[in-house]
């Protein structure tokens, strides 16, 4: 039978809807804008929707990762170490979403929306970084407390781990240590981008 080209199917449709998401999240044009500016915004907004989606399969993959464990250990200590790791990557998940709300599409598509909205992305890129101490000395604070439970309630579990308490020690020390190092990078970066926009700022107010 020949194909009529009028008549569509359930795969040209699902391909329409596939073409009419790319243009939603698409930036615009930028018609007007300075070409660095241009180019700032299509790199920043893929590379913010990149983050962003790999962000959140880290925070499943965790998901994953403790209900496997969960799984194969069983007892209160597992049970308790497994909630404590749900708790975390709860809060980690919402606030990854929260901290990017708004952050998707600018007001309108003129230049100076744009700016403002790479702006204000940074600023809370300057947020993120903070938060993520926060987290860290929660969850170090946290570990440190479910050892105390494991003491009074469950000494075989805490002879377990007194058994490899300098590996312990040094796991946290490890971890402040690159939370350290990939806070200065990264502040770095947001420094260095805020310097780059305060003069895209001046250019496209200069321009006007």
């Amino acid at each position: 039978m020949a194909h009529d080209p009028g008549r569509r199917g359930p795969e040209d449709e699902a391909w329409d809807a596939l073409a009419e998401a790319w243009q939603q999240i698409a930036p615009p044009r930028l018609e007007q804008a300075p070409a660095e500016l241009r180019r700032a915004v299509i790199r920043a907004d893929l590379r913010f929707r990149l983050l962003a989606v790999a962000e959140y399969a880290c925070y499943f993959a965790l998901i994953l990762l403790v209900a496997w464990y969960l799984k194969e250990r069983k007892g209160p200590a597992a049970f308790l170490w497994g909630f404590m790791m749900l708790c975390f990557v709860a809060w980690g998940l919402d606030f990854a979403v929260r901290i990017r709300q708004g952050l998707w599409q600018a007001t309108d598509s003129s230049t100076a929306a744009w700016l403002d909205l790479l702006v204000e992305r940074c600023a809370r890129k300057r947020r993120y970084a903070r938060a993520t101490w926060l987290m860290v000395g929660v969850m170090l604070s946290a570990m440190l407390g479910m050892f105390v439970v494991y003491w009074i309630w469950l000494p075989q579990a805490f002879a377990r781990i007194a058994d490899n308490r300098w590996t312990v020690a040094a796991v946290m020390l490890v971890t402040v240590g690159l939370q350290w190092l990939w806070w200065r990078w990264y502040m770095r970066r947001v420094e260095a981008e805020a310097r780059a926009l305060a003069a895209l700022r001046d250019e496209v107010d200069a321009a006007r």
